[in-house]
């Protein structure tokens, strides 16, 4: 079973699912192998710092840091600007000019775009959005079979993970 989140690194309501419910999320089904959970770009056109803040973490995955910035940069309201960005890389201990070199660069565009593209055809319009589902055996396509929009409490996920858990068994 798969969990993919549709999410802006800009958004308030990503920052709240990530606090909130994500944690409870990993720790129940994510941690103990129920569910994989993916993270899927959506930089929406009226946030600024959301794509320069999604190519940072998608650099920071050529250091090994990718969930470590992408934690960071939901973390907390600060601004994404470039110096607020390198001050995250700094404090994860990251190769800072390399990864600005990285952001700088078209390196993950098709990554990104792909990401948004699949947004579009699913006709996801706001962030988070999540798409539950059955992965094929590859783990590379995923037959859809819940979504859950918005920064929803974790009993929302619970109620449309369960009875797919239960049906896989």
């Amino acid at each position: 079973m798969a969990l993919i989140e549709y999410a802006d690194f800009q958004c308030p309501f990503c920052r709240r699912f990530d606090h909130d419910v994500y944690p409870q999320i990993r720790d129940s089904y994510v941690t103990t192998g129920k569910v994989k959970y993916f993270h899927r770009d959506m930089p929406l056109p009226f946030h600024d710092g959301a794509m320069p803040a999604a190519r940072a973490a998608h650099c920071a995955t050529e250091q090994g840091k990718f969930w470590e910035m992408h934690d960071s940069l939901l973390g907390d309201a600060a601004s994404l600007t470039a110096a607020d960005i390198d001050q995250r890389a700094t404090r994860l201990g990251m190769n800072v000019p390399q990864l600005d070199q990285c952001i700088a660069s078209d390196r993950f565009a098709d990554i990104i775009q792909r990401s948004v593209s699949e947004a579009n055809t699913m006709q996801i319009s706001g962030t988070p959005t999540f798409i539950i589902g059955i992965l094929d055996e590859d783990g590379k396509s995923i037959s859809v079979k819940r979504t859950v929009v918005g920064a929803s409490p974790f009993e929302s996920f619970k109620a449309a993970i369960e009875p797919l858990l239960a049906s896989a068994r």
